[in-house]
C-alpha cells in the first residue's frame, strides 16, 4: 500500500498589477478555482485588500512552492489564459507550526487547527 504524500501548509499571496473591478473578479475566481483543483481540503481566504488588487489564501496540499506558483501560472480552460499576468506579482510560503491571533478570524482558526 502506498503512503499518501505529506500535505504541507501554504500561504499563496497575489498582488494584482492592473486593480480593476473586471481583472479582480477574473483573477479572484482563477486563482481560487487554481488552488481548490490541488488540494483536498478547503482553501482559506487570509487576508483582502481594501481595493481586492491584493489577497491571499491558506492552502494544504502536497505539492511544494515552486509547483503551486508554476499552477498559477499556467495556461488553463478553453482561451487557454493563466490565472495571472504580468506584472501581476506572486508569494508562495510554507506555514510553519507557530501562529497566533484572534481565534474568530476564518485564517487564524486554519492555521490552529490544521
Amino acid at each position: 500500500m502506498m503512503a499518501e504524500k505529506e500535505l504541507r501548509s501554504y500561504f499563496v499571496h497575489i498582488e494584482l498589477a492592473e486593480g480593476t473591478i473586471t481583472r479582480i473578479k477574473e483573477a479572484g475566481q482563477a486563482v481560487s478555482d487554481i488552488l481548490k483543483s490541488i488540494t483536498k481540503d478547503k482553501i482559506v481566504v487570509a487576508h483582502r485588500s481594501i481595493n481586492h488588487d491584493q489577497f491571499g489564501f491558506f492552502v494544504r496540499t502536497s505539492m511544494v512552492a515552486r509547483q503551486i506558483f508554476a499552477a498559477l501560472n499556467t495556461p488553463r480552460g478553453l482561451n487557454s489564459v493563466s490565472a495571472l499576468r504580468s506584472g501581476d506579482k506572486v508569494l508562495v510560503v510554507n506555514v510553519g507550526n507557530d501562529a497566533d491571533g484572534i481565534e474568530k478570524h476564518d485564517a487564524i482558526r486554519w492555521l490552529q487547527h490544521r
